[in-house]
């Protein structure tokens, strides 16, 4: 059993951080530790011993920022060196910071699994350490500069195919903002209050008991889920913005939004763009573009130059076009124009075009139904299926 404490707030998290500990103080009396983030800088200081032996004013003072995390320790795997304490750090990607509850029941498996294929190198035989390098490489292999909301996500999902066990988990990512998560069956307590800043704002708190949300007077809202959409990911990049999977969810679906008469609610497709705005391809509503809960309609099917009724597919390419599939063709969007490209492309008759990608090197793929199409350098090919080995 372990004490955790996640805090994001307008204001200086380290001593809140230190009074949380000490009320969870008899959840591990190991190790303890804290983590703040100060404008992307990480700030870290942990050690075996009781929470009023490890932090003294000196360890306080650079304790600095609006973000933090704290752990108190019992050791149920692992060893009980001061290595071992957390929260646990790794630089790549991006600079994330874990602290986690609980116990793998598959980590001799996930160890080989982050050496031999994710070449990821574990220096303690913590099962914590497993869980914030399955993070790390599921966050790492989106590719991406800046992560959005869609990545996070994504990536706790993968985690949860990966990982077996009982585990309740915060975890910090430099410059994006901090994560809570419980494994699907919720079998280690996670609770999640929120409170309102002078300025009117919210601040939220992640905590293992619901005491510790009363000592910094946050109100208890809600325990994390216990399936897997209990995934909730605190925003910092542009102020302090909550986001889960079911209001994600909500959002896609198009419940609850004020949409006009006569639209379905089919959504085929979503991406988001750099600015963070979410674009969907809806079929006969054509193209949309959803932000702040409301729904803009760029243009639909029957007021544009698409030769289908049906838009089913989207992908923002480097310029930040828009390439969308209809009616097996492929479409670009870009300042209001819409323009078809198979003749461009040099897509031979009879190919049906159904879905569309760009790699790092700008080729364009297509998913036909001949097989798969690459365009590069001018020149069009299509490999039959029957020409791979499968």
């Amino acid at each position: 059993m372990c004490g955790l404490v996640g805090v994001v707030t307008k204001r200086e998290v380290g001593v809140c951080l230190y009074d949380t500990l000490t009320v969870l103080q008899h959840r591990g009396q190991d190790a303890a530790g804290i983590m703040t983030c100060d404008n992307g800088k990480l700030n870290l200081r942990k050690d075996n011993g009781l929470v009023r032996d490890v932090f003294h004013t000196r360890h306080m003072k650079r304790l600095t920022g609006q973000l933090g995390i704290g752990h108190v320790r019992y050791p149920t795997a692992g060893s009980s060196s001061c290595a071992e304490a957390q929260p646990l750090y790794v630089n790549s990607p991006y600079g994330i910071v874990l602290a986690h509850n609980g116990n793998l029941t598959n980590q001799t498996k996930l160890a080989e699994e982050l050496f031999q294929t994710d070449h990821r190198h574990l220096n303690t035989s913590s099962d914590s350490e497993v869980l914030l390098n399955v993070l790390a490489h599921e966050l790492q292999i989106r590719n991406k500069v800046t992560l959005d909301r869609e990545d996070i996500f994504s990536a706790v999902e993968s985690l949860h195919a990966r990982c077996s066990g009982a585990y309740a988990v915060l975890a910090a990512i430099s410059g994006h903002g901090m994560i809570a998560f419980r494994d699907p069956h919720g079998i280690r307590p996670l609770v999640m209050g929120e409170r309102i800043a002078e300025n009117g704002e919210k601040e939220y708190m992640f905590a293992s008991e619901s005491v510790a949300l009363d000592c910094l007077g946050f109100e208890n809202i809600q325990s994390i889920s216990k399936s897997s959409d209990g995934v909730y990911f605190i925003g910092t990049a542009n102020g302090v913005s909550l986001y889960d999977p079911n209001s994600f969810r909500k959002m896609t679906s198009l419940e609850g939004m004020p949409i006009p008469p006569n639209w379905t609610s089919g959504i085929l497709d979503l991406k988001f763009d750099k600015d963070g705005f979410l674009w969907a391809a809806s079929g006969v509503n054509g193209l949309l573009k959803i932000k702040n809960e409301r729904i803009e309609r760029v243009f639909n099917t029957e007021n544009s130059s698409l030769e289908s009724n049906y838009v089913n597919q989207l992908e923002f390419a480097d310029d930040g076009a828009i390439w969308l599939s209809s009616g097996g063709s492929i479409y670009r969007y870009n300042n209001g124009e819409i323009k078809i490209m198979d003749s461009e492309l040099k897509i031979p008759a009879y190919t049906s075009i159904q879905d569309i990608a760009f790699d790092n090197e700008g080729t364009i793929w297509l998913a036909t139904n001949r097989g798969l199409g690459r365009f590069k350098n001018g020149d069009f090919k299509i490999k039959l299926l029957k020409a791979f080995t499968i």
